[in-house]
């Protein structure tokens, strides 16, 4: 079963956070009092976001992604060697 595999639900975890995001970025962007200016900002704000994620995701820092955060912490390992180096590389590509 693949929810016995860490790899697996570490990744499942960070999908769920990105998601989550996403979701967040969509709603803030939508309602009858929005003037494209604002969406443009919002949206130009949520993509600038992405530098810095990556470079948490690098050095095992986990706070913008609080499920993957919680799933790790459960297992007891050291954000910085929890994930494997395949994985790490596969969520900070561009």
């Amino acid at each position: 079963m693949q929810f016995d595999c860490k790899e697996f639900l570490y990744g499942f975890a960070y999908l769920a956070d990105i998601f989550s995001h996403l979701n967040e970025a969509n709603l803030s962007i939508q309602g009858p009092d929005l003037t494209i200016i604002d969406v443009i900002e919002r949206l130009q704000a949520f993509q600038a976001k992405f530098p810095l994620w990556k470079r948490r995701l690098e050095t095992g820092n986990f706070a913008n992604f609080p499920m993957l955060e919680e799933v790790i912490s459960q297992s007891r390992i050291d954000n910085t060697e929890a994930l494997s180096p395949s994985l790490r590389e596969n969520m900070c590509e561009n």
